[in-house]
């Protein structure tokens, strides 16, 4: 049975400009979140905030205003995605264990967007957020996510036509639902209840 994720609401950002979107995600996101689906603590920094509003994330993203309006929402998407790939560092780096790949998704003026975290997942320092990607339901990625699935929300309704393991990482797709299951709902639930009391990290590398 696929493991499944449930969108999470992300109002239109009032971001004035990147700079200011840089310096709201410093003050207020950089921190470690406790992963749902594994249990284990993801640390985000300064380093991967900088990464996601550099001008090459925002140009590989699937909208300017999607791609700041889900910036807020790095730490519930952090919370609520689901591991779905675990591989080795093509740079080889002793100190790194693994990549891990997350997949969650936002809802943002009615139409569902897969996020795509990637994850290194160091021996000594932990697991360390290193990017996170707002992508297009028509992209090859997010079409092999949701493979078989369907899915109607307000203005978008989706009916996957590939077959299952058509394209690439199709061997890791997810459910996107309203309807979690009792598990997920508990889960997600765990994780709100602990927004309150989520401390800042004091490492920025």
């Amino acid at each position: 049975m696929l493991e499944g994720t449930t969108p999470i609401d992300a109002p239109k950002h009032s971001f004035k400009n990147f700079d200011e979107a840089r310096r709201w995600a410093r003050e207020n996101i950089v921190g470690t979140y406790k992963n749902g689906n594994t249990g284990e603590d993801i640390y985000i920094s300064r380093k991967a905030i900088d990464k996601y509003l550099s001008r090459k994330a925002v140009e590989k993203s699937v909208d300017r205003d999607v791609h700041l309006s889900a910036l807020k929402q790095m730490p519930k998407l952090t919370e609520t995605s689901v591991l779905k790939e675990q591989k080795s560092d093509e740079e080889n780096n002793s100190s790194i264990k693994e990549i891990q790949r997350f997949y969650g998704a936002i809802r943002y003026e009615g139409k569902i967007y897969p996020v795509k975290i990637t994850v290194k997942a160091y021996y000594r320092e932990g697991n360390k957020a290193y990017s996170y990607e707002v992508m297009k339901i028509e992209s090859p990625t997010a079409r092999s996510a949701l493979s078989g699935q369907s899915y109607s929300d307000g203005n978008l309704s989706y009916q996957s036509s590939l077959p299952y393991g058509s394209e690439p990482m199709a061997d890791f797709p997810i459910t996107i639902s309203d309807d979690p299951s009792p598990k997920s709902r508990q889960s997600v639930a765990e994780n709100r209840s602990s927004e309150v009391s989520i401390g800042k990290g004091t490492n920025n590398s």
